[in-house]
């Protein structure tokens, strides 16, 4: 779990990753949380780095880049000097019916995203689509199974942002924490992520806290 001081350097960075396509000088991100000591900066980017929220390139300068799958689905995409820009993402979807598997997504109450580093092979009716546009997650948990959502199968998801309400998701909670849920906007700048298992509890959050990183599009199970 991150504290409050280090989630904000971590959301800080990758907003600004998102906006400009480079990442941020430590000063850039001092000024930008509010922090005038460079040996705090590099403090909070230590304990990032050391929790597997962000790495960099050794010796190259602008060169943090978020290491969770979230961003690695909203990669940065180019290298200009300087300015090292995260583009697996690319690289990983070049070739035949494979597309990037990049962790674990929890059915269940969001939890700590777990991260893993392979490829899987989709059917060919998936292959007329875009596959820069489709990743997978296996998932954990049982609060989807009345949508046939059953723990240890792989889902494939389309890369959004925004989807309409209704549809089944997989949201970044608070930044770090993953959970596959159907999504509602309610007014008054609140959502709703439902499960599929009366078991299972709607959590009620601030929009804000709540990011889409994907909307289910298939899935495999092996029996």
């Amino acid at each position: 779990m991150l504290s409050k001081k280090q989630k904000r350097v971590l959301d800080y960075i990758g907003k600004f990753l998102k906006e400009r396509e480079y990442s941020p000088s430590y000063l850039e991100i001092g000024e930008g949380v509010g922090v005038s000591s460079k040996s705090t900066v590099f403090k909070y980017i230590k304990i990032l780095k050391e929790k597997g929220f962000i790495s960099d390139i050794s010796g190259k300068k602008r060169s943090l880049f978020l290491t969770g799958f979230a961003g690695k689905i909203f990669p940065v995409t180019a290298q200009n000097g300087n300015e090292v820009r995260h583009s697996s993402y690319e690289s990983e979807v070049s070739g035949g019916g494979l597309i990037p598997l990049y962790g674990y997504i929890e059915a269940g109450y969001p939890v700590e995203a777990v991260q893993v580093e392979e490829s899987i092979s989709i059917p060919e009716d998936f292959h007329a689509r875009n596959k820069r546009d489709l990743f997978a997650l296996k998932v954990k948990g049982d609060s989807m199974t009345d949508d046939m959502i059953k723990d240890g199968d792989t889902i494939i998801l389309k890369k959004t942002a925004e989807v309409p309400n209704g549809k089944i998701v997989a949201a970044i909670v608070d930044g770090y924490e993953a959970t596959l849920k159907r999504y509602y906007k309610t007014g008054g700048g609140k959502v709703k992520l439902v499960p599929s298992n009366p078991l299972f509890k709607p959590i009620i959050l601030d929009a804000a806290r709540v990011r889409i990183i994907g909307e289910l599009a298939g899935l495999l199970r092996k029996y």
